[in-house]
């Protein structure tokens, strides 16, 4: 009965703790901390304080999935993670797919939106005037974030829940990383996006492939949206 119940407890807190995690690992992409988030004057020592805080959030997501992950029993350095990534042709065949897949998704929607990549986000529309946020944005959108959703979604959740399907997990870890992002529709490039992650994750048993893939495909989007706004 004792062990019934830390099992339940365990699990509890297990998903207490990546609800958190959920919302804690957001912060590092709003590092540009504007007005809406905290009040950092637009100055040097706001620049300062809002890279600071961007470190910040930055290490303590990654401690946290660290405790996270062993609090599920998840080994994050997996023996295999050691072996030299770019000689793995499949992941150099991954990357031209998905990059091409997505160029190629770019295209027909800035044609179907009357030669228009629609709504251009503030930190890019401001790039000029505000170049630290404008690298702090780029530094978080292509670099941190994908590091952290993926070590989350891909690294802990879909490999907890591959022990019951794997399928099912990918399903599900899709569905959460798309409600996370704000979609209110389950179908949406968020969700695709997340399928994609998942079944590399899947096929290579190695979450530095969907990492690579996930901030490559930020990086392709981000400079479609600054070539083409």
């Amino acid at each position: 009965m004792i062990g019934v119940f830390k099992k339940c407890f365990r699990l509890a807190l297990s998903i207490i703790f990546f609800m958190v995690m959920i919302m804690f690992i957001q912060t590092p992409v709003i590092s540009t901390l504007s007005k809406d988030h905290v009040n950092f004057k637009q100055d040097t020592q706001g620049d300062i304080l809002r890279v600071m805080t961007c470190i910040g959030a930055i290490i303590l997501s990654l401690y946290f999935l660290r405790l996270l992950a062993k609090c599920l029993g998840i080994n994050l350095s997996k023996p295999h993670s050691k072996r030299r990534l770019f000689n793995d042709k499949r992941l150099l065949a991954y990357i031209v797919v998905i990059l091409l897949i997505t160029l190629i998704y770019l295209i027909l929607l800035f044609i179907g939106n009357g030669y228009s990549v629609g709504v251009v986000p503030k930190e890019i529309s401001e790039m000029s005037n505000k170049p630290v946020i404008f690298t702090l944005y780029m530094f978080t959108t292509i670099i941190s974030q994908p590091i952290l959703e993926e070590l989350l979604f891909r690294g802990i959740l879909q490999e907890r829940l591959a022990r019951y399907s794997s399928w099912i997990s990918i399903i599900i870890t899709s569905i959460v990383f798309s409600y996370i992002h704000g979609y209110g529709a389950i179908i949406n490039s968020q969700f695709i996006s997340s399928i994609i992650y998942g079944i590399i994750y899947k096929s290579s048993d190695d979450v530095r492939f969907p990492i690579i893939i996930h901030s490559l495909q930020n990086l392709v989007v981000v400079l479609f949206v600054i070539v083409f706004a």
